[in-house]
């Protein structure tokens, strides 16, 4: 989800992949040497960056099955038949199965397509999120 936050406004590029023995001790992780690069002309205005995020935290915390009822209360039955179409979406990819691309069409689509009414599910869905972290109580572990 960080990348979808960060790829309207910057280019994400993996420079280098480190091998794992690379490292001592070795990682459980792969790593990378990304290169960030602020765009010169950001794919999202300034203005729809707050509607962005929120538009992708709602999608994130859906705990659908798939896209298709991820999005049935924001896009009508034939939006989203047009945009499976149009974005080569199937129905049972989930969020994170989507390229990038894929995001700022559901995104263009989600801005001048959808009802206000529509709209007000997905509005706030980032501070709402942020709230819900807040109450929960987190344990933390030392290291054994």
């Amino acid at each position: 989800m960080t990348s979808l936050f960060l790829k309207p406004w910057f280019e994400l590029r993996i420079i280098y992949h480190f091998k794992k023995t690379d490292f001592y001790p070795t990682p459980k992780v792969n790593v990378v040497l990304m290169k960030i690069k602020k765009r010169d002309n950001p794919l999202i205005e300034e203005k729809q960056a707050q509607i962005y995020r929120d538009f992708i935290v709602y999608s994130f915390t859906q705990f659908k099955l798939n896209l298709k009822n991820t999005f049935k209360k924001i896009f009508t039955y034939e939006q989203f038949k047009r945009l499976s179409y149009n974005l080569k979406l199937e129905n049972s990819l989930s969020p994170t199965d989507l390229t990038f691309e894929q995001w700022l069409g559901l995104f263009e689509c989600f801005l001048t397509k959808v009802d206000e009414s529509k709209k007000s599910l997905v509005i706030g869905a980032e501070n709402r999120l942020k709230n819900q972290q807040n109450h929960l109580h987190k344990i933390h572990r030392t290291r054994l």
